[in-house]
């Protein structure tokens, strides 16, 4: 195994962190880096300014299916999505989830129209992705540019629950699986699906829940390794006033996080050694330079 410092987490949240600065300092002396993703436009505006001193996070344009399904993303912020999309290379967390979770607590009167107000949000980000370009890329992964392997392009991560197929359908739509890279976060569809998004050329980042159960452990077996990518979908979400500024209480649960989070990292690389074998390292590592620049 390296060492952790060549770990790169392809599907964070780091604006979870108790605190995000604090978090986002520990990570980047103990890790090579990370695509934070967001789960709504002032998640993505607050993050974009708090981690901007830490080039080594990725932080995407977020607009999460539970978010939108429960009401939490304001018509104000889904105005922004095109101009915030327009001008951003990663966009994360998007996408579908017509499962349970996906339907839970919403604010719309029947599951079709909670459905549809998260296609409209994924609609509204996949028009400005394709009118606009994706901004020029300015620093990346150190020696990817030297190596000749950067990738153009955005870059998508995507939650997918029941809802995978018409992802899929709505990327051949709008023309963007060519010029982007499509990675689906924690995938969980059919193994048709899986088929389906391997074969459009799709990336997944897979995570140490997933490798717990036999059909992740089978799935992440079945993902060509030029297109594997490792994961955490970590820290977990904090309550806003849960870390008084200098508390005791706050250094100790900090401390517990980043221990949680190290773990499960280092835990998700060990798994995919044991089932893909040390090649898979090698592979990992040459995704991350061609794709997180």
């Amino acid at each position: 195994m390296p060492e952790s410092r060549e770990f790169f987490d392809a599907h964070a949240h780091m604006s979870f962190a108790l605190d995000v600065a604090s978090f986002a300092s520990w990570f980047t002396e103990r890790f090579a880096g990370a695509f934070s993703t967001t789960v709504s436009p002032a998640d993505y505006r607050f993050a974009q300014q708090t981690l901007v001193s830490f080039p080594k996070i990725k932080v995407g344009v977020g607009a999460h299916p539970w978010w939108v399904a429960q009401g939490k993303i304001s018509d104000e912020d889904k105005a922004l999505l095109p101009d915030l999309v327009a001008n951003a290379r990663y966009i994360g967390e998007v996408g579908l989830d017509f499962g349970k979770n996906g339907l839970a607590k919403s604010v719309f009167a029947t599951d079709e129209q909670t459905k549809q107000a998260q296609i409209e949000v994924l609609r509204t980000i996949f028009a400005a992705a394709k009118k606009s370009p994706a901004p020029s890329v300015v620093e990346g992964i150190e020696g990817a540019k030297e190596a000749g392997e950067a990738k153009g392009g955005r870059v998508f991560s995507f939650h997918a629950v029941r809802g995978a197929d018409v992802i899929m359908d709505m990327l051949e739509k709008y023309e963007l699986l060519e010029d982007n890279t499509i990675i689906f976060h924690w995938f969980s569809g059919s193994s048709a699906q899986l088929k389906r998004a391997r074969d459009l050329g799709c990336s997944f980042s897979v995570n140490a829940f997933m490798l717990q159960t036999k059909r992740g452990r089978e799935y992440a077996k079945a993902i060509p390794l030029d297109r594997l990518l490792i994961e955490t979908d970590l820290p977990e979400e904090t309550s806003i006033d849960a870390c008084a500024e200098g508390s005791q209480t706050c250094k100790q649960a900090t401390e517990a996080a980043e221990a949680h989070y190290a773990s499960m990292l280092e835990e998700a690389y060990r798994e995919i050694v044991t089932l893909r074998g040390e090649d898979a390292l090698d592979a990992i590592t040459r995704n991350v330079r061609k794709i997180f620049l």
